[in-house]
């Protein structure tokens, strides 16, 4: 479940190479949630349902598994966010760099 917990918020995350999840919108893409909705309806399936999980030797995780779980997807977006910020930051300072110097030339 933590796999495809943080799989579905890498999902959303990996949307935009510049911006957040929460920047662009959780429902801007109309395909995303339902997509996501299936993904997780499934496995949930895998696990509780009683032939089938025994037949995939599924079960549910103990309750830190579920929190371990859930907290990955919190860290997949915190770390998407950061990482972006970083890299907006370090394209900015270095188109700053470029700049040629106020009142004469880049050559100097």
């Amino acid at each position: 479940m933590t796999v495809v917990l943080a799989q579905t918020a890498n999902a959303f995350a990996c949307r935009s190479s510049t911006r957040w999840p929460g920047a662009l919108g959780w429902t801007t893409n109309r395909l995303l949630i339902p997509a996501a909705t299936v993904e997780l309806g499934f496995s949930l399936l895998v696990l509780f349902i009683g032939p089938l999980a025994d037949e995939l030797g599924h079960a549910s995780p103990p309750f830190i598994g579920w929190v371990v779980a859930a907290v990955s997807m919190g860290a997949v977006l915190v770390v998407d966010a950061a990482d972006k910020r970083r890299r907006g930051r370090a394209a900015a300072q270095k188109g700053r760099s470029a700049l040629p110097l106020a009142g004469g030339s880049a050559d100097k």
